[in-house]
């Protein structure tokens, strides 16, 4: 019991029940008193004898430990919104994009007239391409400077075609004078 009067747990009233001496009828608040004072001595003691009185020390790591070593991770590449680019006609998707528009290069200007019969004949092109131009209404190489690379593939020429007339034409067409 306390100077003041109060009773606690750790503190019980004074009288023969709550005497620790009496060794009959030992009331259970007693009992328990002598548990938890035994408990306490008891871990103290393993305590100092597993530690050697060496403090304890408990750190807390956080999730993100084991990536201590790890570089960061790139950050992600935002890209701003565009507008798409509206698709080529469906006849170019199949054959070949034009470096320029023209079937002539800007810096060349138109070779010498002839007939195409001629010049398919004089750049080694086939009668197939000869018969493409032609079923389109190509009947001279003056005509060949308004047509666009795009063309080309519209009257169905394939991608090879393609390239062996822009060949032909190169080596046709002449330097220009600017």
């Amino acid at each position: 019991m306390n100077p003041n009067g109060s009773v606690t747990l750790d503190q019980p009233p004074n009288n023969k029940l709550f005497d620790p001496s009496q060794l009959t009828r030992v009331s259970p608040v007693v009992q328990r008193q002598k548990a938890e004072q035994a408990a306490a001595t008891a871990s103290s003691l393993l305590l100092s004898l597993s530690l050697n009185g060496q403090p304890i020390f408990n750190i807390t790591l956080g999730n993100d430990f084991a990536n201590i070593l790890r570089p960061p991770p790139a950050p992600a590449l935002v890209l701003a919104p565009f507008a798409p680019a509206p698709p080529p006609p469906a006849a170019l998707q199949l054959h070949v994009a034009p470096q320029y528009p023209s079937l002539i290069p800007p810096t060349q200007e138109p070779g010498i007239d002839m007939p195409l019969s001629d010049f398919c004949a004089q750049y080694g092109l086939s009668t197939s391409v000869l018969n493409k131009l032609t079923t389109n209404g190509f009947i001279r190489t003056c005509s060949l400077r308004f047509i666009q690379t795009v063309d080309l593939g519209t009257i169905g020429f394939l991608l090879g075609e393609v390239a062996e007339m822009k060949d032909a034409v190169e080596q046709w067409a002449v330097p220009s004078l600017q």
